[in-house]
């Protein structure tokens, strides 16, 4: 990966030095995090089976009360960690090679605190075997090795993820095989390297390595939550900060709205009902992949009431409430976007009017 970004802000706190208790602190707070993950199974994680080729450490026999010991430790120290760095001025100066590392070792864990990576590697299983995740339940499935690790409520619930996340659960289905430990390493690998990729998009998009590895990468909540817990919301964070980079990166910044009147703002137009809405017979699998297929051309559905309350509220709001007026009082902007319609208002209001400096 590319070189850490340099930090924007040169003074303050971002000045100062190490600090070894808060290093110690957050150390501490990882390592007993990983203790919980070494423990299989146990309270706070449920039974996968053998390891099959999946990497790991022998497991612990930890009891019930040690784990939760463990884990509330491992919050506390990681709570005290950031508020540290809050209060006394400090810098955390992690390398890549240090942060990979501790990915290393969450691989050498399995997850905890949820059972959720045992329905998202069955969701990938039934969609490599040729079902439909969102109709067909574990429970319906069948039972086999991958299905009969659903925990409750889960195991008799279809899919409730998109078509791109339930893409990536069939790949670690067809990757992991048949093994439930073997399904949900691979499935670690993917949150493991989106948290890692993350790091690196918010490096890009604020230049900040002190702010960076305080709020993402060294924060218990993500680490234990997110990372550990091998969390599909961790993925959906990442292509979030993707696609905030790559807004700024083609120098679009989106004006706000406040202070602009109604009629200067964009219109978002909504596609025919029939455009999106699902056909008699269609199962939901083809209304996933034809709205995949529809966003990879640029066209989002978005279903549109008419003649409801939302087109009364809308009415209200244009009607002068709530302190609208009909000059903008925003501070004059122009967007380096290129547009069809030239950089300045029209007269004929065919395109989105825009102020000029």
């Amino acid at each position: 990966m590319a070189a850490d970004a340099p930090d924007a802000l040169p003074t303050g706190p971002h000045r100062a030095g190490r600090d070894p208790l808060r290093l110690g602190l957050l150390a501490g707070s990882l390592l007993c995090l990983l203790l919980v993950g070494l423990a299989h199974p146990s309270v706070a994680a449920p039974p996968l089976g053998p390891a099959g080729w999946v990497p790991h450490l022998p497991d612990l026999p930890l009891g019930g009360w040690v784990v939760v010991a463990l884990q509330v430790a491992g919050y506390a120290l990681g709570a005290a960690a950031l508020l540290r760095g809050l209060r006394v001025p400090s810098r955390l100066d992690i390398p890549w090679a240090a942060w990979a590392l501790v990915g290393g070792l969450v691989l050498l864990t399995v997850p905890y605190g949820t059972a959720d990576h045992t329905n998202y590697a069955a969701y990938g299983h039934i969609l490599v075997e040729g079902g439909d995740p969102w109709v067909t339940t574990p429970q319906d499935f069948g039972p086999d090795r991958i299905t009969s690790a659903v925990q409750p409520p889960w195991e008799d619930t279809p899919s409730v993820y998109g078509p791109v996340a339930t893409g990536l659960m069939g790949l670690s289905a067809l990757v992991g095989g048949e093994l439930p430990r073997q399904v949900v390493w691979v499935w670690q690998v993917l949150v493991v390297a989106a948290w890692l990729i993350a790091r690196a998009l918010l490096l890009g998009l604020t230049g900040d390595r002190e702010s960076v590895d305080t709020w993402w990468t060294g924060n218990v909540l993500v680490l234990g939550a997110g990372v550990l817990g091998a969390h599909v919301d961790l993925l959906a964070t990442t292509a979030l900060v993707g696609a905030l980079l790559a807004t700024r990166v083609r120098g679009c910044p989106v004006p706000s709205s406040r202070g602009r009147s109604p009629a200067s703002r964009p219109r978002r137009r909504s596609p025919p009902a029939s455009s999106w809405s699902s056909s008699p017979g269609s199962t939901s699998a083809e209304v996933w992949r034809s709205a995949l297929l529809r966003t990879t051309r640029g066209r989002i559905p978005i279903p549109r009431r008419r003649g409801g309350v939302r087109d009364e509220g809308v009415r209200a709001v244009t009607k002068g409430r709530r302190g609208w007026s009909s000059r903008s009082s925003s501070p004059a902007w122009r967007s380096p976007c290129p547009s069809t319609c030239g950089p300045g208002p029209t007269s004929s209001g065919s395109c989105s009017p825009r102020a000029t400096g």
